[in-house]
Protein backbone atom coordinates (compact mmCIF):
# COMPACT_ATOMS: atom_id res chain seq x y z
CA UNK A 1 0.00 0.00 0.00
CA UNK A 2 1.73 3.11 -0.69
CA UNK A 3 2.12 5.49 1.88
CA UNK A 4 -0.43 8.79 0.75
CA UNK A 5 -3.21 5.73 0.63
CA UNK A 6 -2.47 4.41 3.75
CA UNK A 7 -2.63 8.28 5.41
CA UNK A 8 -5.73 8.87 3.39
CA UNK A 9 -7.85 5.50 4.75
CA UNK A 10 -6.65 6.09 8.66
CA UNK A 11 -5.99 10.12 8.74
CA UNK A 12 -9.86 10.51 10.44
CA UNK A 13 -9.27 7.89 13.03
CA UNK A 14 -5.85 9.58 14.08
CA UNK A 15 -7.10 12.96 14.56
CA UNK A 16 -10.24 11.62 16.40
CA UNK A 17 -7.31 10.10 18.72
CA UNK A 18 -5.73 13.31 19.28
CA UNK A 19 -9.14 14.81 20.06
CA UNK A 20 -9.30 12.12 23.08
CA UNK A 21 -5.40 13.19 24.12
CA UNK A 22 -6.54 16.85 24.32
CA UNK A 23 -9.65 15.90 27.51
CA UNK A 24 -8.63 12.66 28.45
CA UNK A 25 -10.56 12.78 31.34
CA UNK A 26 -13.85 12.98 29.54
CA UNK A 27 -12.90 9.49 27.75
CA UNK A 28 -13.92 6.29 28.91
CA UNK A 29 -10.75 3.76 29.79
CA UNK A 30 -11.71 1.17 27.45
CA UNK A 31 -11.90 3.48 24.64
CA UNK A 32 -8.58 5.05 25.58
CA UNK A 33 -7.14 1.19 25.46
CA UNK A 34 -9.08 0.30 22.27
CA UNK A 35 -7.31 3.74 20.60
CA UNK A 36 -4.26 2.38 21.95
CA UNK A 37 -4.55 -0.88 20.34
CA UNK A 38 -5.31 0.44 16.82
CA UNK A 39 -2.57 2.98 16.76
CA UNK A 40 -0.07 0.57 17.73
CA UNK A 41 -1.29 -1.61 14.88
CA UNK A 42 -1.12 1.41 12.59
CA UNK A 43 2.52 1.89 13.67
CA UNK A 44 3.90 -1.55 13.41
CA UNK A 45 2.44 -1.45 9.69
CA UNK A 46 3.84 1.55 9.36
CA UNK A 47 6.99 0.64 10.31
CA UNK A 48 7.34 -2.19 8.28
CA UNK A 49 5.89 -0.27 5.15
CA UNK A 50 7.35 2.87 5.83
CA UNK A 51 10.44 3.16 8.47
CA UNK A 52 12.09 6.45 7.82
CA UNK A 53 8.75 7.94 6.89
CA UNK A 54 7.26 11.42 8.82
CA UNK A 55 3.54 9.23 9.07
CA UNK A 56 5.96 6.91 10.95
CA UNK A 57 7.08 8.97 13.55
CA UNK A 58 3.83 11.00 14.13
CA UNK A 59 2.32 7.19 14.75
CA UNK A 60 5.04 6.57 17.51
CA UNK A 61 4.42 10.14 19.26
CA UNK A 62 0.82 9.36 19.08
CA UNK A 63 1.21 6.36 20.74
CA UNK A 64 3.61 7.34 23.14
CA UNK A 65 1.00 10.12 24.06
CA UNK A 66 -1.46 7.56 24.26
CA UNK A 67 0.37 5.14 26.69
CA UNK A 68 1.44 8.29 29.22
CA UNK A 69 -2.13 8.89 29.11
CA UNK A 70 -3.20 5.29 30.27
CA UNK A 71 -0.77 4.66 32.44
CA UNK A 72 -1.97 7.93 34.57
CA UNK A 73 -5.56 7.45 34.28
CA UNK A 74 -6.76 6.84 37.65
CA UNK A 75 -10.28 5.25 36.60
CA UNK A 76 -8.10 1.66 35.79
CA UNK A 77 -7.58 1.74 39.66
CA UNK A 78 -10.82 0.10 40.33
CA UNK A 79 -10.25 -3.44 38.21
CA UNK A 80 -6.90 -3.15 37.64
CA UNK A 81 -5.68 -6.86 38.18
CA UNK A 82 -8.76 -7.80 35.69
CA UNK A 83 -7.36 -5.27 32.96
CA UNK A 84 -4.23 -6.77 33.73
CA UNK A 85 -5.11 -9.92 33.15
CA UNK A 86 -7.29 -10.17 30.72
CA UNK A 87 -6.22 -6.79 28.33
CA UNK A 88 -2.82 -5.77 28.94
CA UNK A 89 -1.28 -8.91 29.46
CA UNK A 90 -2.79 -10.54 26.49
CA UNK A 91 -1.69 -7.32 24.35
CA UNK A 92 1.53 -7.93 25.28
CA UNK A 93 1.31 -11.20 23.77
CA UNK A 94 0.16 -9.78 20.69
CA UNK A 95 3.76 -7.56 20.18
CA UNK A 96 5.73 -10.69 21.32
CA UNK A 97 4.18 -13.52 18.64
CA UNK A 98 7.89 -13.83 16.73
CA UNK A 99 9.48 -14.05 19.59
CA UNK A 100 7.60 -16.81 21.56
CA UNK A 101 7.60 -18.42 18.25
CA UNK A 102 11.22 -18.33 18.01
CA UNK A 103 11.92 -19.22 21.65
CA UNK A 104 9.55 -22.42 21.26
CA UNK A 105 11.49 -23.16 18.09
CA UNK A 106 14.51 -22.97 20.11
CA UNK A 107 13.31 -25.01 23.05
CA UNK A 108 11.60 -27.95 20.39
CA UNK A 109 14.90 -28.64 18.79
CA UNK A 110 17.20 -28.68 21.64
CA UNK A 111 14.16 -30.89 22.95
CA UNK A 112 14.68 -33.12 19.85
CA UNK A 113 18.04 -33.43 20.49
CA UNK A 114 18.00 -34.52 24.45
CA UNK A 115 15.89 -37.31 23.43
CA UNK A 116 17.97 -38.45 20.75
CA UNK A 117 20.85 -38.57 22.38
CA UNK A 118 19.67 -40.29 25.58
CA UNK A 119 17.72 -42.88 23.95
CA UNK A 120 20.72 -44.03 21.98
CA UNK A 121 23.17 -43.14 24.81
CA UNK A 122 22.24 -43.88 28.12
CA UNK A 123 25.26 -42.29 29.71
CA UNK A 124 23.95 -38.69 28.02
CA UNK A 125 21.10 -39.05 30.06
CA UNK A 126 23.33 -39.33 33.55
CA UNK A 127 25.69 -36.52 32.09
CA UNK A 128 22.54 -34.62 31.70
CA UNK A 129 20.48 -35.19 34.51
CA UNK A 130 23.09 -36.43 36.92
CA UNK A 131 24.16 -40.16 37.78
CA UNK A 132 21.93 -40.57 40.79
CA UNK A 133 18.84 -39.42 39.56
CA UNK A 134 18.93 -41.45 36.35
CA UNK A 135 20.00 -44.25 38.28
CA UNK A 136 16.90 -43.62 40.94
CA UNK A 137 14.61 -43.47 37.88
CA UNK A 138 15.56 -47.04 36.30
CA UNK A 139 15.23 -48.34 40.00
CA UNK A 140 11.81 -47.05 39.71
CA UNK A 141 11.24 -48.33 36.42
CA UNK A 142 12.11 -51.79 36.73
CA UNK A 143 9.74 -51.36 40.07
CA UNK A 144 6.73 -50.40 38.15
CA UNK A 145 6.99 -47.45 39.04
CA UNK A 146 8.26 -45.42 37.00
CA UNK A 147 7.35 -41.94 37.95
CA UNK A 148 7.87 -42.55 41.93
CA UNK A 149 9.84 -39.59 42.43
CA UNK A 150 6.99 -37.38 42.28
CA UNK A 151 5.85 -39.31 45.89
CA UNK A 152 9.36 -38.84 47.92
CA UNK A 153 7.79 -35.60 49.67
CA UNK A 154 4.21 -34.18 51.31
CA UNK A 155 2.21 -32.21 49.15
CA UNK A 156 2.31 -28.93 50.54
CA UNK A 157 6.29 -28.93 51.15
CA UNK A 158 6.37 -30.07 47.39
CA UNK A 159 3.78 -27.32 45.98
CA UNK A 160 5.98 -24.43 48.03
CA UNK A 161 9.29 -25.82 46.54
CA UNK A 162 8.77 -26.60 43.19
CA UNK A 163 6.69 -22.70 42.89
CA UNK A 164 9.17 -21.07 44.59
CA UNK A 165 11.94 -22.62 41.60
CA UNK A 166 9.63 -22.01 39.42
CA UNK A 167 8.93 -18.49 39.36
CA UNK A 168 12.84 -18.12 40.12
CA UNK A 169 13.32 -19.55 36.88
CA UNK A 170 11.05 -17.03 34.97
CA UNK A 171 12.72 -14.01 36.61
CA UNK A 172 15.97 -15.18 35.62
CA UNK A 173 14.69 -15.51 32.17
CA UNK A 174 13.24 -12.77 31.50
CA UNK A 175 16.42 -10.90 33.32
CA UNK A 176 18.96 -12.50 31.36
CA UNK A 177 17.27 -10.92 28.09
CA UNK A 178 19.26 -7.97 29.11
CA UNK A 179 22.43 -10.12 27.75
CA UNK A 180 21.75 -9.62 23.84
CA UNK A 181 21.04 -13.28 22.41
CA UNK A 182 23.49 -15.07 25.29
CA UNK A 183 20.28 -14.87 27.73
CA UNK A 184 17.61 -16.50 26.54
CA UNK A 185 20.38 -19.29 25.01
CA UNK A 186 21.44 -19.82 28.11
CA UNK A 187 17.92 -20.90 29.58
CA UNK A 188 16.54 -21.95 26.41
CA UNK A 189 19.13 -24.45 25.20
CA UNK A 190 19.91 -26.18 28.75
CA UNK A 191 16.14 -26.58 29.34
CA UNK A 192 14.99 -27.69 26.60
CA UNK A 193 17.67 -30.48 26.13
CA UNK A 194 17.19 -31.22 29.63
CA UNK A 195 13.41 -32.12 28.96
CA UNK A 196 13.68 -34.13 25.62
CA UNK A 197 16.76 -36.18 28.26
CA UNK A 198 14.05 -36.79 30.40
CA UNK A 199 11.73 -38.20 28.36
CA UNK A 200 14.26 -39.91 25.75
CA UNK A 201 15.39 -41.92 28.78
CA UNK A 202 11.67 -43.08 29.61
CA UNK A 203 11.54 -43.68 26.16
CA UNK A 204 14.43 -45.99 26.39
CA UNK A 205 12.93 -48.10 28.83
CA UNK A 206 9.26 -48.47 27.25
CA UNK A 207 7.67 -46.03 29.78
CA UNK A 208 6.96 -43.18 26.78
CA UNK A 209 3.23 -43.22 26.79
CA UNK A 210 3.51 -43.05 30.93
CA UNK A 211 5.66 -40.11 31.59
CA UNK A 212 3.95 -38.05 29.29
CA UNK A 213 0.62 -38.96 30.73
CA UNK A 214 2.45 -38.39 33.78
CA UNK A 215 4.74 -35.62 33.52
CA UNK A 216 2.82 -33.26 31.59
CA UNK A 217 -0.19 -32.89 33.53
CA UNK A 218 1.96 -30.13 35.31
CA UNK A 219 4.70 -29.78 32.34
CA UNK A 220 2.14 -28.86 30.35
CA UNK A 221 1.40 -25.46 31.78
CA UNK A 222 5.25 -25.12 33.07
CA UNK A 223 6.97 -25.68 29.88
CA UNK A 224 4.62 -23.48 28.29
CA UNK A 225 4.95 -20.66 30.83
CA UNK A 226 9.07 -20.81 30.82
CA UNK A 227 9.32 -20.73 26.52
CA UNK A 228 6.66 -17.64 26.77
CA UNK A 229 9.17 -16.23 29.45
CA UNK A 230 11.84 -16.78 27.39
CA UNK A 231 10.13 -15.08 24.29
CA UNK A 232 10.02 -12.20 26.63
CA UNK A 233 13.80 -12.26 26.95
CA UNK A 234 14.12 -12.09 23.39
CA UNK A 235 11.65 -9.27 23.08
CA UNK A 236 14.28 -7.59 25.52
CA UNK A 237 17.36 -8.53 23.18
CA UNK A 238 15.60 -6.96 20.18
CA UNK A 239 15.15 -3.62 21.91
CA UNK A 240 18.51 -3.05 22.64
CA UNK A 241 19.97 -4.44 19.70
CA UNK A 242 17.11 -2.92 17.60
CA UNK A 243 15.55 0.23 18.92
CA UNK A 244 13.95 0.90 15.33
CA UNK A 245 12.47 4.42 15.40
CA UNK A 246 12.90 4.94 19.24
CA UNK A 247 15.62 6.56 21.16
CA UNK A 248 17.71 3.11 21.91
CA UNK A 249 16.98 3.79 25.76
CA UNK A 250 13.01 4.04 25.29
CA UNK A 251 13.20 0.93 23.10
CA UNK A 252 14.81 -0.66 26.18
CA UNK A 253 11.98 0.46 28.61
CA UNK A 254 9.41 -0.47 26.19
CA UNK A 255 11.17 -4.14 25.79
CA UNK A 256 11.54 -4.31 29.82
CA UNK A 257 7.59 -2.84 30.59
CA UNK A 258 6.25 -5.89 27.79
CA UNK A 259 9.01 -8.92 29.72
CA UNK A 260 7.52 -7.52 33.14
CA UNK A 261 3.92 -7.96 32.31
CA UNK A 262 4.46 -10.84 30.16
CA UNK A 263 6.42 -12.28 33.36
CA UNK A 264 3.06 -11.42 35.67
CA UNK A 265 0.83 -13.10 33.34
CA UNK A 266 3.28 -16.56 33.46
CA UNK A 267 3.11 -16.13 37.65
CA UNK A 268 -0.66 -18.20 38.29
CA UNK A 269 0.59 -20.65 35.12
CA UNK A 270 3.17 -21.34 37.47
CA UNK A 271 1.40 -21.87 40.85
CA UNK A 272 -1.13 -23.82 38.68
CA UNK A 273 2.05 -26.17 37.76
CA UNK A 274 3.15 -26.25 41.05
CA UNK A 275 -0.26 -27.22 42.84
CA UNK A 276 -0.74 -29.89 39.88
CA UNK A 277 2.83 -31.41 40.40
CA UNK A 278 2.84 -31.34 44.41
CA UNK A 279 -0.63 -33.09 44.55
CA UNK A 280 -1.95 -34.72 41.20
CA UNK A 281 0.51 -36.33 39.59
CA UNK A 282 1.55 -38.26 42.18
CA UNK A 283 -1.50 -39.94 41.12
CA UNK A 284 -0.74 -40.05 37.43
CA UNK A 285 -1.50 -44.36 37.44
CA UNK A 286 -5.02 -43.68 38.74
CA UNK A 287 -6.69 -42.21 35.08
CA UNK A 288 -4.82 -42.06 31.70
CA UNK A 289 -8.19 -40.28 30.76
CA UNK A 290 -7.90 -38.35 33.36
CA UNK A 291 -4.47 -37.32 32.86
CA UNK A 292 -5.13 -36.67 29.07
CA UNK A 293 -8.06 -34.48 29.70
CA UNK A 294 -5.94 -32.09 32.48
CA UNK A 295 -3.09 -32.15 29.56
CA UNK A 296 -5.93 -30.91 26.83
CA UNK A 297 -7.20 -28.38 29.30
CA UNK A 298 -3.70 -26.79 29.91
CA UNK A 299 -2.82 -27.17 26.33
CA UNK A 300 -6.37 -25.27 25.24
CA UNK A 301 -6.24 -22.44 28.37
CA UNK A 302 -2.46 -21.22 27.09
CA UNK A 303 -3.88 -21.16 23.30
CA UNK A 304 -6.30 -19.55 24.42
CA UNK A 305 -4.88 -16.78 26.55
CA UNK A 306 -1.73 -16.51 24.74
CA UNK A 307 -3.11 -16.60 21.02
CA UNK A 308 -6.78 -16.82 20.56
CA UNK A 309 -7.93 -13.78 22.91
CA UNK A 310 -5.39 -11.41 21.84
CA UNK A 311 -6.54 -11.84 18.32
CA UNK A 312 -9.95 -11.10 19.71
CA UNK A 313 -8.86 -8.00 21.22
CA UNK A 314 -7.37 -6.44 18.53
CA UNK A 315 -10.04 -7.62 16.11
CA UNK A 316 -12.58 -5.42 18.46
CA UNK A 317 -10.47 -2.57 18.47
CA UNK A 318 -10.55 -2.41 14.54
CA UNK A 319 -14.66 -3.17 14.71
CA UNK A 320 -14.30 -6.59 12.84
Amino acid sequence: MREVTFIRRNQQRWKEFEQMLEAPDSVNATTLSDAYVQIMDDLAFARAQYPDAKTTEYLNAVSTRLHSTLTRNKRLRADKVRRLFFYEIPLAFVQLRMHMLIAAGVFLTCAVIGYLSAVNNEDFARTVLGYGYVEMTIENIKSGQPLDVYNQSEPWRMFLHIAYNNIMILLRTVGFGLLPVVGAAYLLIPNGVMVGTFMGLFAKYNQLPTATLGIWIHGTLEISAIVIGCGAAIRVTEAVLHPHTYPRMEAFVRGVRQAVLVAIGMVPLLLVAALLEGYVTRFYATSALLNLSIILASAAFVVWYVVIWPGILVRRSHGV
